[in-house]
């Protein structure tokens, strides 16, 4: 009777996982084109990039690395379009282990543009960065609260909210050099706000919830 027991549980919640991921969003194919142009910026790489995450729950379509000369000084970006991370930069560090260097040390600053969202800056010995979640609304986020605020594409069903939970991260980040982190804030916010923009208007798009 006990194995009979743990038999059933088993196969009880390998059936309750099958139906919950049946009815999440569908997987959008999506490549991230070879140039990205911005006013003022001066692209000089392009390049796809292989980032796997360290968990089922989180999952990355599809990533790539662009580099550009921007106010004359070299700016990195690099983006991934990933589920499952919920807007939260602290749950995307804790799933792509090559980003674990680059995880938010004690001196941070999240700021907020009005309309537009928030994202994170911080420094660490080399260089200036500035992460943030662009959701499929448009908005910015680093945060789950944040993200869920702006959630769109709900399917109700089985009495849950199924939500599109995908995000565009986005990791800018300059060499400090001989400036002082103030000073290359500025310059990745200037580059950030143009970034977001571009990205809003090209968020991959889904037609429709539906069972895959």
């Amino acid at each position: 009777m006990a194995l009979l027991a743990v038999l059933f549980v088993g196969a009880s919640g390998v059936l309750v996982r099958s139906v919950i991921k049946s009815f999440t969003v569908p997987q959008t194919v999506f490549s991230f084109p070879d140039q990205v142009s911005l006013a003022g910026a001066t692209l000089r790489d392009s390049q796809p990039t292989d980032r796997s995450s360290q968990n089922s729950y989180v999952e990355r379509f599809d990533s790539r690395f662009y580099g550009y000369i921007f106010q004359d000084k070299p700016l990195e970006v690099e983006i991934l379009y990933v589920e499952g991370t919920g807007g939260s930069l602290e749950q995307f560090y804790e799933n792509f282990e090559a980003f674990k260097q680059m995880s938010i040390p004690l001196k941070s600053e999240v700021r907020q543009r009005p309309g537009r969202g928030f994202y994170q800056l911080y420094t660490d010995q080399s260089y200036a960065y500035l992460s943030a979640c662009i959701a499929p609304t448009g908005r910015s986020t680093v945060t789950f609260n944040q993200f869920i605020q702006g959630w769109r594409n709900h399917l109700y069903l089985l009495g849950r909210d199924y939500v599109d939970n995908r995000c565009l991260w986005t990791h800018l980040r300059r060499p400090l050099d001989a400036q002082s982190p103030a000073e290359a804030y500025e310059d990745l916010e200037a580059f950030w706000s143009d970034w977001q923009v571009f990205w809003r208007r090209r968020f991959p798009k889904l037609d429709s919830l539906k069972v895959s």
